[in-house]
C-alpha cells in the first residue's frame, strides 16, 4: 500500500491504537522482509469482506503466502469505501453529514480487528464489546486488552 492511500494511514492510527493500550507493540519497518506482519490491500468485489487476516496454518491466502511467522492482513478496498459504508449506514440513524466520521470509525475497528487476528486473538464471543467481535465497529476495549495479555501471560 502506498504511504498516503487511506487505508495504509488507517492501517498506522490502528498500530497506534494498539500500541497505546501497552498490550501489544507494533513497529513499521521499510523493507517487507524484516516485517512480522504483512498488510496488503487485495481490489476484489467477489470477496465481500472488508478484511481478511490468515495466520499460522491458514492455507487460503490471495497474492501472498502467510507463514506461522508472518501472518498476512488483506484490506478490501472494494469494501472499505464511503459508498459501501453509506449503503451500510443508511437504516441506522447516523445523520448523513456523519456518514464520513462513521466510514472513520468502521474503517479503523476494522484494521485493529485484523491486527487483533494478527497477533492471535480469535472472534470474541462473550457479551462485552470487543474490537474482535464477527462485526466490528468498536474500538479495542477492555476485554481485548485483557485477552492479549492472557494469550502472551502478561499477567492483569
Amino acid at each position: 500500500m502506498k504511504p498516503k492511500n487511506f487505508l495504509y494511514q488507517t492501517m498506522k492510527q490502528a498500530m497506534k491504537a494498539w500500541n497505546n493500550t501497552g498490550a501489544f507493540t507494533f513497529k513499521q519497518v521499510k523493507r517487507q522482509r524484516d516485517a512480522n506482519i504483512i498488510v496488503t490491500d487485495i481490489k476484489r468485489k467477489d470477496i465481500p469482506m472488508p478484511g481478511i487476516a490468515f495466520v499460522k496454518d491458514d492455507v487460503l491466502h490471495i497474492g501472498r503466502k502467510a507463514s506461522k511467522l508472518n501472518p498476512v492482513i488483506n484490506l478490501n478496498p472494494a469494501f472499505l469505501n464511503k459508498s459501501y459504508v453509506r449503503k451500510q449506514l443508511k437504516d441506522s440513524g447516523i445523520p448523513a453529514d456523519q456518514t464520513d466520521l462513521a466510514f472513520s470509525r468502521w474503517t479503523l475497528a476494522i484494521c485493529e480487528h485484523e491486527l487483533g487476528h494478527a497477533i492471535g486473538l480469535k472472534h470474541y464471543k462473550g457479551a462485552k464489546p470487543s474490537v474482535m467481535k464477527e462485526n466490528p465497529g468498536v474500538p479495542i476495549q477492555p476485554v481485548d486488552v485483557q485477552n492479549v495479555r492472557k494469550l502472551y501471560h502478561l499477567g492483569q
